[in-house]
C-alpha cells in the first residue's frame, strides 16, 4: 500500500505552505512519525510526520518550493515492489513529456599552430620589458616574424585603450518563506483596516525604579526580567477594563470580543519577525511571563515555534526600544484591532506641582483599527495603561 503525504492545512486561512527542508530522501527507509519535511508558514516552521513504515517512493517537490494545501507532496510506500513501479511510471511519465531535441554536431576547437621562432629577439627582450603578450601579434618582420615595431605598436593599443570598468550587477533573490508571509499580511492589513495611530508618554520613573530592584532577586530565580515582561503584566490587567480593545472584525463583518487576554510579542529573528503569544497574560504573574516570554523568544530565534506558540491573541506589543527607537506607527497584526508600540525610555524634565523634575519616560505608540474602536475609546484606553504603569508595582520573588 502507497499512501500519499499531503501538504498539512495548519489554520481556516492557510493556502499554501512552504517546503523547507527534506530531512529524508527518496528511496529511504522511514519509521511511523518520523520527520519527513518542514513546513514553513504563517512565521513558524512545522515538521510533517511519516503516517506509515516504509520507503519515501517518490519525491515532487524540492525544499524552498511553495505547495497548496492538500496536494501530495511525497509518497511512501509499504513495500519496495511498489517503489520500483511508482518509480517506473515517474520515468515512463519524464520520458513522455520531454521535449525531442536535435544532437547539435561537435565542432572541434581551431588550435593555433606556433613556430620555433615567432620573433626577434629583440623585440622579444623589448615585450618583456613593456610586460607585452607578444602571441597572435600581426608580423611584419622577414619570414613573419615579430618586430620590435611591432611590440610598439601593441604597447601604443593598450595604452590608449580604455580602461575596462568591472561591472556592478545587482544580486536578485525571490521573495520566499517567511518573509514573504510577512510581506503579504502587512499588505493586507494596511488594505482591509482602517488604521490610525495616537502618541502618548507614561511615566515609569517608580515602575523603573521597582524594576532595579527586583532584577537580581528574580535572576537568582533563573529568570532573566525584562522590561517587556513588567509591561504585558500592566498591559494584561488594563486590557480587563476595555473590551471594545478586544474586539475582533471577521471577513463577514462580525463582531467577536475575545475573553482571553492572550497577548503576542514581535521579536526580531533571523528569519524575520516571528510574533509568539503568551496565554492568559492576566492571570500570571511577572515572574511567571518573564520566565515564558524568555523561553519563546530562545524558540522563535531557533526556528522552533509551533502553531500552538501562534495561538489567537487580543493584541500585540512591539517593543523597540533597545534599538533607540523613540515613535513608531506599527501595522495591525489582523484581526487584532489594536497593536502598542513602545520606545525608549529616558530621563526627561517634567513639571509636577510647580516643580522640575528628571522622570523616565516611555514612548507609547497606539495604531487601532477605526472600523472597531473609535479615536475617543483609544485614548482612553492609552492613558488608562498611562495611569497603570505610574502605580504599577512588580511583584517580589522569594
Amino acid at each position: 500500500m502507497a499512501v500519499e503525504v499531503k501538504m498539512p492545512r495548519y489554520g481556516a486561512t492557510m493556502e499554501e505552505g512552504m517546503i523547507g527542508e527534506w530531512l529524508v530522501s527518496q528511496g529511504q527507509n522511514v519509521s511511523k512519525n518520523q520527520a519527513l519535511f518542514t513546513v514553513e508558514i504563517e512565521k513558524l516552521t512545522n515538521e510533517v510526520l511519516s503516517p506509515i513504515d516504509g520507503i519515501v517512493s517518490r519525491i515532487l517537490f524540492e525544499a524552498q518550493q511553495t505547495v497548496r494545501c492538500s496536494d501530495v507532496v511525497c509518497v511512501i510506500s509499504e513495500s519496495s515492489t511498489e517503489v520500483l513501479e511508482s518509480v517506473q511510471s515517474k520515468e515512463t511519465k519524464e520520458e513522455k513529456t520531454k521535449p525531442k531535441t536535435e544532437k547539435k554536431p561537435v565542432v572541434e576547437k581551431e588550435q593555433y599552430k606556433i613556430g620555433k621562432r615567432i620573433i626577434t629577439p629583440k623585440a622579444e627582450a623589448l615585450a618583456k620589458e613593456l610586460k607585452i603578450s607578444y602571441h597572435g601579434l600581426a608580423a611584419t618582420g622577414l619570414h613573419g616574424m615579430i618586430t620590435r615595431s611591432d611590440i610598439r605598436k601593441a604597447a601604443s593599443s593598450q595604452t590608449q585603450a580604455p580602461v575596462a570598468v568591472e561591472e556592478k550587477t545587482e544580486k536578485k533573490m525571490p521573495l520566499k518563506g517567511a518573509r514573504k508571509v510577512i510581506a503579504q499580511r502587512m499588505c493586507e492589513s494596511l488594505a482591509t483596516a482602517a488604521q490610525s495611530s495616537l502618541w502618548m508618554d507614561a511615566d515609569v520613573t517608580d515602575l523603573m525604579s521597582c524594576y532595579q530592584k527586583h532584577k537580581e532577586s528574580y535572576k537568582s530565580k533563573g529568570i532573566k526580567i525584562s522590561v517587556t515582561a513588567v509591561l504585558i503584566r500592566v498591559l494584561a490587567q488594563v486590557l480587563r477594563n476595555h473590551p471594545i480593545c478586544r474586539t475582533q472584525i471577521d471577513k463577514e463583518g462580525n463582531l467577536t470580543v475575545l475573553q482571553s487576554i492572550n497577548i503576542a510579542v514581535a521579536v526580531d529573528t533571523p528569519n524575520g519577525l516571528m510574533v509568539p503569544v503568551i496565554e492568559d497574560c492576566d492571570q500570571k504573574t511577572t515572574l511567571q511571563i518573564a520566565g515564558q516570554l524568555a523561553m519563546l523568544v530562545d524558540k522563535a530565534r531557533v526556528g522552533a515555534l509551533t502553531s500552538h506558540d501562534m495561538a489567537a491573541h487580543v493584541m500585540t506589543l512591539s517593543n523597540l526600544g533597545s534599538y533607540g527607537v523613540t515613535y513608531s506607527k506599527p501595522i495591525l497584526n489582523l484581526p487584532e484591532s489594536v497593536i502598542l508600540g513602545t520606545g525608549k525610555i529616558s530621563k526627561k524634565p517634567v513639571y509636577v506641582d510647580g516643580g522640575l523634575f528628571a522622570k523616565d519616560i516611555l514612548p507609547l505608540s497606539l495604531t487601532f483599527d477605526h472600523r472597531i474602536v473609535d479615536g475617543g475609546p483609544a485614548a482612553a484606553f492609552l492613558q488608562d495603561f498611562c495611569s497603570a504603569l505610574l502605580s504599577a508595582k512588580i511583584e517580589a520573588v522569594i
